[in-house]
């Protein structure tokens, strides 16, 4: 069910329409929280706890790709599937950012499965935080692409 108060694209509302988009991918779950700093996100860092919505994507490990080269596909299949999320994202101008700490060994992958009640056949895979963008956004800290871009052929810009 989608809260009355949250503007999604139509599509998403029309199950006729969803439907096929989500049929190549039946081995993906994905879990939203919304409000989730009011709850579990004290188990996690403070950019989990200030985050409106958290996205965790699972992989169900019992519903498999065929062929030898399985986990190729899937792992391809779950980076087209991560992409959509954030390009769909940004197309309502919500911001997206990658947290990876929780999910860097077992022990932190189990302390999510039971924070979230995930059942043992699913495997996180990714965690996203999302919400709207600011419209003054501070200056990034990132480096400059400028830096370490190169077009053509390779300059040393040291």
């Amino acid at each position: 069910m989608i809260d009355d108060h949250l503007d999604v694209p139509s599509f998403i509302k029309d199950k006729t329409k969803l439907k096929p988009l989500l049929n190549n991918a039946r081995h993906f779950s994905f879990l939203g929280k919304i409000g989730l700093g009011k709850i579990g996100a004290k188990k996690f860092v403070q950019l989990i706890k200030q985050a409106p919505l958290i996205i965790i994507v699972l992989m169900n490990t019992q519903k498999r790709s065929p062929g030898e080269n399985r986990e190729t596909w899937e792992l391809l299949g779950m980076g087209g599937f991560i992409e959509h999320i954030l390009l769909s994202a940004t197309a309502l101008n919500i911001g997206t950012h990658f947290i990876n700490a929780p999910l860097e060994t077992k022990k932190d992958r189990d302390k999510l499965r039971a924070i979230f009640s995930i059942p043992d056949i699913y495997e996180p895979v990714c965690i996203v935080r999302a919400g709207y963008i600011n419209e003054s956004p501070k200056h990034s800290v990132r480096l400059d692409p400028d830096k370490f871009v190169h077009y053509e052929h390779f300059e040393n810009k040291e």
